[in-house]
């Protein structure tokens, strides 16, 4: 997850740097691995989970709405591969489905994930903001960037397979 997001540029790209020695994003499973010690003294981390379950339902019906809008506005697209116009609607309202079930269960909980997830687009929008307009900032990501790599002798993938 990581590695993808810095390879998309929507995370730092140090995430997305091999390690010469074991040839594995060593970076990104370093930060895998604070994310997950952190989440161990979660005695309740199944709730924890259980709340970001309407945000997921929100984010794949959504991806979902993106297939019959990009096949109207743009038809002759070159796609990959194509899939039955009436998969993307009963997703859609399957995911619908689970998102009212959430909120009937525990409204409090989409509210939170909610909010959650609204101050991870603030938070987006400040950095980048930072990156644009700012001289410091990504003078200061570089030097993060080159001590991570100094640090873990890791650099950036030779070959493009993605």
């Amino acid at each position: 997850m990581f590695v993808v997001a810095s390879r998309e540029q929507k995370a730092p790209e140090w995430w997305s740097m091999i390690s010469v020695r074991w040839r594995t994003p060593l970076p990104a499973l370093i930060t895998l691995l604070c994310v997950s010690l952190i989440m161990i003294p979660i005695h309740k981390i199944a709730t924890v989970l259980g709340w970001l379950y309407s945000f997921l339902w929100v984010s794949v019906g959504s991806a979902c709405a993106v297939i019959p809008i990009m096949r109207r506005r743009q038809p002759k697209l070159q796609r990959p591969f194509t899939v039955p116009s009436a998969f993307p609607f009963i997703c859609i309202l399957f995911c619908v489905f689970a998102l009212c079930m959430s909120l009937y269960l525990d409204a409090r909980a989409c509210g939170l994930t909610l909010a959650f997830a609204v101050s991870g687009f603030v938070v987006r929008r400040i950095l980048e903001f930072l990156l644009l307009k700012t001289l410091w900032f990504p003078r200061l990501l570089d030097k993060i960037t080159l001590f991570i790599q100094k640090l873990l002798f890791v650099v950036h993938q030779e070959k493009k397979t993605y």
